[in-house]
């Protein structure tokens, strides 16, 4: 990105400057070519403004034809791994040129208003398919290759007098030096805190605020302010359409107010509230998508002067870059809060499977409860049933903790002699009503480092798809735990007929299973997450009619 910023900063030429920037795009995305489509709205049409190799210095597409003509249309990033299989790609420009084309990666490019500038294409990435990291660093791209396009239509037209173009310079290395800083900041305040910044500086103003829209009420509050009086402004709202601010967030329109006495959008009582003289006044809406989220404030020139044009050309721009921040910040804010639903709601499917488990030996000691007359047998049994009440207890806490953020994996110290009396109690009632002999041996007594709560969970599953696979028939299966050098290795092994044919390749994926009554598909998925959550590794082999072997070791265990 450093190479792109001082591409950005080397030429104002617009011809230029795409030509360099494409150069380091094709670089950096370590592809065989990159092309900028821009768009030629009165011929609706779409032409390559920069080609790199061999191709056509001109290329014009109708909007709609070829991939990047379909993303012109629907203003879609697409990613393709086999060019010749996709329906929308033109093969006419391989057969005329004879260039071979493979795997395609192409994203619109999009101005401080979200109005489409063109499309970018790269081509044939060096070593395989473009993947989710190379469509967040073409988004980024993209975003610079506006801002250059942006900043380029702003130097035209100011470049008629000596001083609007050292203004002209000024800003694209207000720009470029706000692109820098902003690629170092990820919380979004941080980012609005560090636009405010860098236009009070650049405009040398006194103050500066970014107010944005409640979606609730309408009212305006501020979301980022800077100044003498930036802390005591945050406490405000204003009332749809107050003051200068409310005037913007409503039109959409930026505007300069360069004597607020006289202005009658300017609210004083806000200004004699806070004991503070509004002389000049700047202001310009932030746009995304289209819609407007609220306005972005300067007030007072430190140098005693009023705001310009030029000023407010340069706040606009900046604008649209905080307000892109915030409509990305919500939108990975939704995103994320929409995976964490899915995750937690395959976590709770892994739970509610887990939960057969127990349930399963809680009904076996109960109806043996039932039966036994000796006391302190039905002690033990009911010893049992309150473990596996409790062992449930800490499933439904995991889910719980992974719901608030927390970390799912709780190591700690583990006598391995205690861990293993605990698995036998637990598997004891998984054969009570079996034909199947179950055996559990500790080769290690020693301490080790892992969550017993998680582990006894794998083991679990393990167990009982073993005595599964056994399917009431006589049959033995074996738990053995023991030290392998600084790891500790599990082991179940069963004498049933082996993995199924057809699954072995995907026997830890979610929801495959071997169409047991019952079945989710779940419960080796788990397995595997877990293990991987400790820093194992877990594996199996099987042989048809001759049983099954799975194997999995804690690594760094604290032996």
């Amino acid at each position: 990105m450093q190479q792109i910023g001082r591409a950005l900063s080397s030429t104002l030429d617009l011809d230029k400057l795409l030509e360099r920037i494409m150069a380091e795009v094709t670089r950096i995305m370590r592809a065989e070519r990159s092309t900028l489509f821009l768009i030629d709205r009165r011929r609706k049409e779409i032409w390559s403004k920069v080609a790199q190799g061999s191709e056509l210095k001109e290329i014009r597409l109708p909007l709609g034809q070829g991939i990047a003509g379909w993303v012109a249309q629907n203003k879609k990033l697409v990613r393709i791994d086999d060019a010749y299989g996709d329906e929308r790609f033109d093969r006419s420009f391989d057969k005329r040129s004879g260039y071979q084309t493979r795997t395609i990666m192409c994203g619109p490019v999009f101005d401080s208003r979200k109005k489409m500038l063109g499309v970018i294409q790269v081509l044939n990435k060096d070593g395989g398919a473009f993947d989710e990291a190379d469509e967040a660093m073409l988004h980024a791209l993209a975003s610079q290759i506006a801002v250059a396009i942006e900043n380029a239509t702003l130097y035209r037209l100011l470049e008629g007098t000596k001083v609007e173009l050292e203004r002209a310079n000024h800003e694209l290395d207000v720009l470029y030096q706000l692109e820098r800083q902003l690629t170092r900041v990820r919380d979004v305040e941080q980012v609005l805190d560090t636009i405010i910044d860098t236009a009070m500086r650049a405009m040398g103003a006194e103050a500066g605020s970014i107010l944005l829209i409640d979606e609730g009420t309408g009212e305006l509050y501020f979301k980022s302010a800077l100044g003498e009086k930036g802390e005591e402004v945050k406490k405000l709202r204003l009332k749809p359409g107050e003051g200068v601010v409310g005037y913007v967030a409503k039109t959409g329109e930026p505007v300069l107010v360069n004597d607020p006495r006289k202005d009658r959008r300017h609210e004083k009582k806000i200004a004699k509230k806070l004991h503070f003289t509004a002389r000049s006044i700047a202001c310009a809406p932030l746009v995304s998508e289209g819609a407007v989220l609220g306005a972005f404030e300067l007030i007072n020139k430190l140098d005693g002067s009023s705001f310009d044009a030029v000023d407010l050309k340069l706040l606009t721009l900046l604008a649209g870059q905080a307000a892109r921040m915030i409509t990305e910040a919500k939108r990975t804010a939704v995103q994320e809060k929409e995976e964490r639903m899915r995750t937690i709601g395959q976590a709770l499917s892994g739970v509610i499977h887990d939960f057969r488990s127990p349930m399963t030996v809680i009904s076996g000691y109960t109806e043996m409860i039932a039966a036994e007359e000796s006391l302190g047998r039905r002690k033990e049994m009911a010893e049992a049933v309150s473990g596996q009440v409790q062992h449930m207890n800490a499933m439904v806490g995991e889910l719980l903790a992974f719901a608030r953020g927390e970390n799912a994996i709780y190591k700690r110290k583990v006598y391995m002699n205690k861990f293993v009396e605990d698995l036998k109690a637990l598997f004891g009632a998984e054969t009570a009503t079996r034909r199947a002999e179950l055996a559990v041996y500790c080769r290690y007594d020693g301490v080790a480092m892992f969550d017993p709560t998680k582990i006894k969970r794998v083991l679990t599953n393990l167990v009982r798809n073993a005595l599964e696979a056994l399917d009431g028939a006589p049959g033995k299966v074996t738990v053995t735990v023991e030290a392998q050098g600084v790891d500790l290795v599990f082991s179940v092994r069963d004498t049933g007929p082996g993995v199924p044919e057809g699954i072995e390749s995907k026997l830890f994926e979610s929801f495959v299973t071997s169409g047991k009554v019952g079945g989710t598909g779940l419960g080796l998925a788990v397995c595997k997450r877990i293990v991987e959550d400790h820093g194992g590794q877990i594996s199996y082999s099987s042989r048809q009619g001759r049983g099954t072997l799975f194997q999995f070791n804690l690594s760094k265990a604290a032996l």
